[in-house]
């Protein structure tokens, strides 16, 4: 029985996640529809998981979680159904796309080859527990104690850093709850979700079989994120998540389909659940203005709201978690409780970066701050302190992002390279849009640095910025593949680019 729950438990993320990507529609295939759901699901799981625990009282247990995953099952297919009959109706239905290609001998033996490689983290996952001391203060501490008591009183008590909301935490807790002795297993499953559907995505882009397996070689290549698929950290997740939001910005310019905007700010918001002190949603706020008058293939109004409506998605988690930080004494317990709690342990952290010490704030005025927020940082450049912080600045900053990962850096600057030079592909606005995403959060971190090390001169600075900015490698890959999309129908297909 115990094996059936744990199975089930595990299984009803991709059922979930299938439907939720059931409802957009034959955009996707139908194994990306379970790799992407995975992955988007997992981020929806948790955050309500959190908010009915916080807002409504209702405990971590494995029944609430079940209930909350039946819950999304009925809404998923109720809406699919909705959607069904509105494509009968109006015609809009299209051929089923078959759920796998045919594949020649040498790329089955290639696929299982990758399949072994990929299922490696997945199986140390359920054999080996999480061992990295960031990973077992920060994260898995707290995954493990809110399966135990139900509640998240126990933050009171030990204090915690409020940049990092609780997506691993609550991932690590549902482990917890279906009985399983270590919770690494889901970081293999997020690591082998995003291979596989950057490799769907792959496969049916290019026409030939070098295109096709050079891309998802590469991928595969990246140490950083293998390595991270058996460490248990924060890094994996919104690296993701952050590298799916790009990509489906991208596709949403390119295929003039808004559905990938609504998928972009869903990924986004997922990232911003993972760690929300990170700009690197001005990007992606950036490019769905620009969206307004790029993408036309629907009326301005309706342009403006569903634009409009992404922001707020985009936002979503981040202002939801900053609100909750600013009440969450509040919510979690009475004054008289709270008391108790400082009487027991009157020597924590009462530092500004306690879970506990946050000001209260209104929702309103959190999302604007959101947004507002790149603006306060202008008295960090006044001309004494430029002269003086960007001389050390650059260096730390070159160091964790440019040399740490340099071979990366050298396939962006070719793939832009390649990319100038053809004049066909080079006005290609969505290629444009993938580069600004990179060079824009490059620059990010320069600037971020330079911030940074005003407030927290001793902090290990190359160390941080390297680990919050592993997203530019897969980023860099990406860039390189949809360049070389681009030159494989320019000069090897007859369709156009």
């Amino acid at each position: 029985m115990n094996l059936i729950i744990k199975f089930v438990g595990i299984l009803i993320f991709f059922i979930n996640g299938f439907l939720l990507f059931s409802i957009f529609g034959k955009i996707f295939r139908k194994l990306e529809k379970l790799f992407l759901g995975f992955l988007l699901y997992s981020a929806i799981f948790t955050f309500t998981f959190f908010f009915f625990n916080l807002y409504l009282n209702t405990k971590y247990s494995i029944c609430s979680g079940f209930l909350i995953h039946l819950s999304y099952t009925v809404i998923f297919l109720l809406t699919n159904s909705i959607v069904y009959f509105k494509r009968k109706v109006y015609k809009e239905e299209k051929p089923e796309k078959s759920f796998l290609p045919s594949f020649k001998p040498w790329e089955l033996i290639l696929i299982i080859c990758i399949s072994v490689y990929v299922l490696i983290p997945i199986v140390k996952g359920f054999l080996n527990p999480i061992s990295s001391w960031d990973a077992l203060v920060l994260y898995d501490f707290y995954g493990k104690v809110f399966a135990n008591e139900g509640i998240m009183n126990s933050t009171l008590k030990y204090g915690y850093y409020n940049a990092y909301p609780f997506y691993v935490h609550l991932m690590h807790t549902w482990a917890y709850l279906l009985g399983f002795e270590t919770p690494l297993f889901t970081h293999g499953l997020m690591y082998g979700c995003f291979i596989g559907a950057i490799w769907v995505f792959l496969y049916r882009s290019f026409s030939s079989s070098i295109g096709k397996w050079l891309g998802i070689i590469a991928l595969l290549g990246i140490g950083s994120l293998y390595s991270h698929a058996t460490e248990g950290y924060n890094n994996l997740a919104p690296t993701f998540f952050l590298s799916l939001a790009f990509l489906m910005a991208y596709r949403w310019w390119e295929e003039k389909d808004y559905k990938f905007l609504i998928l972009s700010a869903s990924f986004g918001a997922a990232n911003l659940w993972c760690r929300s002190g990170e700009p690197w949603y001005l990007s992606l706020l950036i490019a769905y203005i620009l969206g307004v008058f790029k993408v036309k293939n629907i009326s301005l109004l309706k342009r403006i709201v569903i634009i409009f409506t992404s922001i707020i998605i985009l936002f979503s988690t981040k202002t939801a978690w900053e609100y909750s930080l600013s009440n969450w004494e509040k919510l979690l317990t009475n004054k008289q409780k709270i008391e108790n709690v400082k009487k027991e342990n009157p020597n924590k952290n009462d530092n500004n970066n306690s879970i506990n010490t946050t000001k209260k704030d209104s929702i309103l005025k959190r999302l604007t701050n959101s947004i507002l927020a790149p603006f306060g940082t202008l008295k960090y450049f006044t001309p004494e302190r430029i002269i003086k912080y960007v001389p050390i600045a650059i260096p730390f900053a070159f160091k964790a992002t440019v040399y740490s990962r340099w071979m990366y850096f050298l396939i962006f600057i070719l793939a832009f390279m390649l990319f100038l030079i053809d004049k066909e592909i080079r006005e290609n606005p969505s290629l444009w849009l993938v580069a600004f995403f990179f060079i824009v959060n490059t620059l990010i971190i320069f600037v971020g640095t330079y911030i940074f090390i005003q407030n927290f001169r001793d902090w290990n600075i190359p160390g941080s910025a390297y680990r919050m900015s592993i997203f530019l490698e897969p980023l860099s890959i990406i860039f390189a593949i949809l360049v070389g999309k681009k030159v494989e129908k320019r000069y090897f297909s007859n369709e156009e680019v």
